[in-house]
Order: C-alpha cells, then sequence, then structure tokens
C-alpha cells in the first residue's frame, strides 16, 4: 500500500527553497551521431532533455525546466514558480561489456519565485524571488547491456544566487550568495521499443559549503527529486548497437 502521507511529505520538502534539482540528463551515448530526447515530469516540473554525440568521444547535452505556477493549498496559500535551462560538454567511453563512462562540464540559469496570493493582515503582499546561476561537474557510470539499463550519477555543483528581491526578510543581505553542493542520482530505463524507453530517476541534495565557511537556510534547497519520462533514441549516422 502507498504511504500517501510520506508521498505528501516528500513532494511538500521537494516543492520549497530557491535551488530545485533538474532531472539529471545521464544520456550514456554509444557512438557517434547517437541522439537522444526525452521528456520528464517530476516534483520540480516538467522538463525536456537532449544529447548528441559530436564524435566517438565528444558530446554535448541541453536541458530546459519548468514547474509553471504551482498553487500550495494550505492556509498561507502561496503560489511557486521554476525554470531552469542548461548547456553542457563532455566525453563518453564504451566498452565491449556494455558498460559506459561520461564526464560533462554545465552551465545553466535558474529563476525561482514564492508570492502570497492573498496580502496578510497588515495589506502587505508577501514576495520572494531570486535567480541562480549553476556550474555542474557530473559523471556517469550506467550499463546498457540488458533491457533494464541503469546509470549512476553524482556530481558537484556550485550556485551562485543573484537578483534577490524579498519583501519577507532581510537576512539574506549579509549572507554569501555562492554555495556548493553534492548531489546524486540512480537511474533506471526500460526498453519498450528499439528506440523508446521509459525512465525513472530518483535525485538527493546534500549542501556542502559556502564561500566564507559554514551554511547558511535563507537559501533552501530540495532535499529530493523523483521523475518519470519517455526517452527516445536516434541515430544520425547508423543504428545503435
Amino acid at each position: 500500500m502507498i504511504n500517501y502521507g510520506l508521498l505528501g511529505l516528500l513532494m511538500g520538502l521537494s516543492s520549497c527553497g530557491i535551488y530545485r534539482q533538474n532531472v539529471v540528463n545521464a544520456p550514456l551515448l554509444q557512438q557517434k551521431g547517437h541522439t537522444q530526447i526525452s521528456g520528464h515530469n517530476s516534483f520540480s516540473g516538467l522538463e525536456v532533455q537532449a544529447a548528441y554525440a559530436l564524435t566517438k568521444k565528444l558530446a554535448v547535452l541541453a536541458n530546459y525546466g519548468d514547474m509553471g505556477t504551482k498553487i500550495e493549498n494550505s492556509n498561507n496559500n502561496y503560489f511557486n514558480k521554476h525554470s531552469f535551462k542548461e548547456f553542457g560538454a563532455g566525453l563518453y567511453q564504451k566498452r565491449e561489456t556494455g558498460r559506459i563512462r561520461e564526464a560533462f562540464l554545465m552551465v545553466g540559469k535558474g529563476t525561482s519565485e514564492r508570492t502570497r496570493i492573498r496580502p496578510d493582515s497588515t495589506g502587505k503582499s508577501l514576495s520572494g524571488k531570486a535567480s541562480y546561476n549553476r556550474f555542474a561537474l557530473q559523471a556517469d557510470f550506467g550499463n546498457t547491456k540488458k533491457k533494464l539499463e541503469h546509470a549512476l550519477s553524482p556530481r558537484l555543483l556550485g550556485v551562485h544566487y543573484s537578483n534577490i528581491v524579498d519583501n519577507t526578510r532581510s537576512d539574506y543581505k549579509d549572507l554569501s550568495n555562492f554555495h556548493i553542493y553534492a548531489e546524486g542520482a540512480v537511474t533506471l530505463r526500460y526498453n519498450l521499443l528499439n528506440f523508446l524507453q521509459i525512465t525513472g530517476q530518483f535525485c538527493a541534495t546534500l549542501p556542502l559549503i559556502r564561500s566564507g565557511g559554514g551554511y547558511n537556510y535563507y537559501y533552501d534547497f530540495s532535499p529530493f527529486n523523483l521523475g518519470i519520462g519517455l526517452l527516445f533514441n536516434i541515430n544520425l549516422s547508423k543504428p545503435v548497437n
């Protein structure tokens, strides 16, 4: 039986904060010309992703996600908005055993907003907005030999917050804007057809440090993300083995 209380708690934790994980793009590319396009739905909203193998070793990828406007059905009557876009490049290697290794450097930009729909008792409309730039170093370790594929993706993130507008509090003005996070994602994919897979992913985030040492909790983050999607594999030169 599904524990709906626990599921609701996870969704609540993952819908707060300025920084939210996107679905980790772990393409597991196999050869030159391998092209991958996918769509996902997660706690962070809808997302589309793409990856392309430029050569036998070099690849590029891109991600775009948009949570839209999410209403919180609570006494506070808040709505949340979030969007994120990212581009990256890196190296991949496939071995005869089916094991694939990848490493990517990525840069992305996100925006978040949390606004109270109704003014408070003083007539004040409470709102907080912020942007952030994210720099990521990501590794993927996967296997594509079996019908059920899997990938493990550890990554190290540098996140710089900016353009903060918040009339609910002012302590952020004295805080560091640069933070370092560690993330890890586990991805499972099942082959429905030669070119089509269904994919699911769990991702967790751990704050490590801010510039100047320590960590502050103004820049709350979403600690978990769960996503499900469909993934299309195409090859522009020859069929993928």
